[in-house]
């Protein structure tokens, strides 16, 4: 119902928030600092402190499995490879798993503390079965720029992707947490995606107005809830 404008400090471009509890939460994004920058508070907001986790490098998303882990996806070196930064102590240190010739990953989500995935340019998507310490190729059957993802448990995770990085409006899902196929597509550009279970999920986004979708059979079909 009401929103306070919060002070960052820094001027980068701000893409992923994610808190861990009410008050302990990080923001990523890069732009004006001299690579990828995390913000981590322990207020709520009210402070931040920043982190630059490599040279010119970018990140657009972050997640955690608990208070202690937290994953962040981008690319290396301008966008030569991909990357999944990890750090195992509150945001205190960062290490970083590389794919290259990726070009870069857009999102990262687990399904529990060992089983995450990972997607992003070339129809790329990577798993990993041990906490991110390393990362295995799956087959997505797209060369499609993979943009949001949306986990729901080792099994069932569904990806919006499309032809270039700014315009994500097709669906794909995968049911044994491998194996890959083709959903729907959308009128518009989808910019965020979640579902609650294997059939029930919300989309938004807008191409020209806004529109928030919803479906019930696991985005088979969808229905208009506002536009």
């Amino acid at each position: 119902a009401e929103w306070e404008l919060l002070t960052s400090g820094v001027n980068d471009n701000l893409y992923g928030v994610h808190f861990t509890d009410d008050n302990s939460g990080y923001v990523v994004g890069w732009g004006a600092s001299s690579g990828a920058v995390v913000l981590k508070t322990i207020d709520a907001g009210s402070n931040w402190n920043p982190t630059i986790l490599a040279n010119g490098a970018f990140v657009f998303s972050v997640t955690s499995t608990n208070s202690d882990n937290i994953y962040a996806a981008g690319c290396l070196n301008g966008g030569a490879s991909g990357a999944v930064f990890k750090s195992n102590n509150a945001g205190g240190n960062w290490t970083y798993s590389s794919q290259p010739s990726t070009y870069g990953l857009y999102d990262v989500e687990f399904a529990n503390t060992q089983t995450g995935y990972s997607c992003g340019w070339l129809g790329k998507i990577f798993k990993t079965t041990n906490g991110g310490n390393n990362w295995s190729t799956l087959n997505s059957g797209t060369g499609n720029v993979l943009r949001w993802m949306s986990v729901v448990d080792e099994s069932n995770i569904f990806i919006v992707g499309g032809a270039n990085w700014n315009n994500p409006n097709t669906l794909y899902k995968t049911t044994n947490g491998s194996t890959w196929s083709f959903v729907t597509s959308f009128g518009g550009v989808v910019g965020g995606v979640h579902f609650f279970d294997a059939n029930e999920g919300v989309i938004a986004g807008g191409s020209g107005g806004e529109f928030i979708k919803k479906t019930y059979n696991g985005g088979t079909t969808w229905e208009e809830k506002y536009s």
